[in-house]
């Protein structure tokens, strides 16, 4: 469950979030995933590095190098169908995600739409989504 939230977060995807709000980012606890957050907003994978989850660092480095070949070392299923829609451009992976935050994620990410964001319960996790979609 950890592992999907970071993850998810982990979902500042791409081309999508071309220079997102870092601004969000700051005030994320969990340091994994403001590093997520950082690396999104600011298009700069060095962030990735410094996070401490392997399949988090995986899904971060997906996204930054537009390479689907490290969703498939993430080990976590959600966190794996997560990534795989943003690297396929497939949104039927986020129906797959169990968890609900995750899901909201996943959505708002790939749509592009900030609104999913708002229905995120995890406050950290919303700041994230936030920071991540335009």
């Amino acid at each position: 469950m950890k592992c999907i939230v970071l993850v998810v977060s982990l979902l500042s995807f791409l081309p999508l979030l071309a220079r997102a709000d870092a601004s969000h980012c700051y005030s994320i606890q969990n340091q994994d995933r403001k590093n997520y957050c950082l690396a999104t907003a600011r298009s700069d994978k060095s962030h990735c590095y410094s996070i401490q989850g392997e399949d988090a660092k995986n899904f971060c480095l997906a996204q930054q190098d537009n390479n689907k070949s490290y969703c498939y070392s993430i080990r976590e299923q959600d966190a794996k169908n997560m990534c795989l829609a943003e690297l396929d451009n497939n949104k039927s992976y986020c129906y797959s995600v169990r968890d609900d935050d995750s899901k909201n994620m996943c959505l708002a990410q790939r749509d592009r739409n900030r609104s999913y964001c708002y229905s995120i319960r995890s406050q950290d996790m919303k700041n994230q989504c936030l920071g991540a979609v335009r």
